[in-house]
């Protein structure tokens, strides 16, 4: 790793199951059913020597105080499945998802029914913890890279909140065409606006030009999102060599 202070998203495209045979769509499709099966079941009935079930009380508990988020220990996860929980670990980017969906089918569970003017159903975001010590960012290798990791630090410098769509509409400049609702990909990654109008074209002075399409702000869905700095700890700094940071 680079030791640059502003070093980037480092992204690396891995296939769902086979680690390195592509699945077809109704194979993908079909595992991710039945994960967010395998963690609906966690979900619903994890619990630490019989006593209550952690996750769901947690789930149910934060949905009725306004807190739309669900923390999970993946050591939890492990001793609950295995399987799932190294999925997890390896493919968070596709795997996540399915945990987060899992969860917002437990809330409805849950929470139904739920009080006059509140009977629209939130998104559930699920954050992670780990158990294990900790790597140094000096560690971390590139077979890691787009898998979960522990690593300690200090933070030495926060951006400013800013807006990330998850959602937007878009609409052709030219005969105003529009696609509602199309999901963004979580992460910092990019979003690239279709090159050409989907609309019918008929006739050459009516056809759209290259790149027409616009997003309309006041039908786009937000969140808030903010990047930090991480320093690596000053007892993991060789002698003589500057701290490395990670964006």
């Amino acid at each position: 790793m680079s030791n640059l202070d502003n070093p980037g998203i480092y992204y690396q495209e891995r296939f769902f199951a086979n680690d390195g045979v592509p699945d077809t769509g109704r194979e993908l499709i079909a595992e991710y059913k039945q994960l967010i099966t395998q963690f609906r079941n966690f979900i619903r009935d994890f619990s630490t020597g019989g006593f209550g079930m952690i996750y769901r009380d947690q789930l149910k508990r934060n949905y009725f105080s306004g807190e739309y988020h669900l923390e999970i220990n993946l050591n939890h996860l492990k001793n609950f499945d295995e399987d799932i929980e190294m999925k997890l670990r390896k493919f968070p980017g596709k795997v996540l998802p399915a945990l987060e969906e899992a969860a917002k089918i437990v809330a409805d569970e849950v929470t139904t029914p739920r009080p006059k003017g509140e009977e629209k159903l939130h998104d559930i975001q699920v954050t992670l913890t780990l158990d294990e010590y900790p790597t140094c960012i000096r560690q971390v290798k590139s077979a890691q890279v787009s898998q979960i990791v522990k690593i300690s630090g200090i933070i030495v410098a926060a951006a400013q909140v800013r807006s990330k769509a998850t959602k937007v509409t878009l609409q052709c400049r030219q005969c105003k065409h529009t696609i509602p609702d199309v999901s963004i990909k979580p992460g910092l990654e990019g979003f690239a606006l279709p090159r050409t109008c989907a609309a019918p074209q008929q006739g050459q002075m009516q056809r759209c030009p290259i790149d027409p399409y616009i997003m309309l702000p006041d039908k786009c869905e937000c969140v808030d999102y903010q990047t930090l700095k991480l320093q690596e700890n000053p007892e993991d700094v060789p002698h003589g060599e500057m701290p490395r940071h990670l964006q």
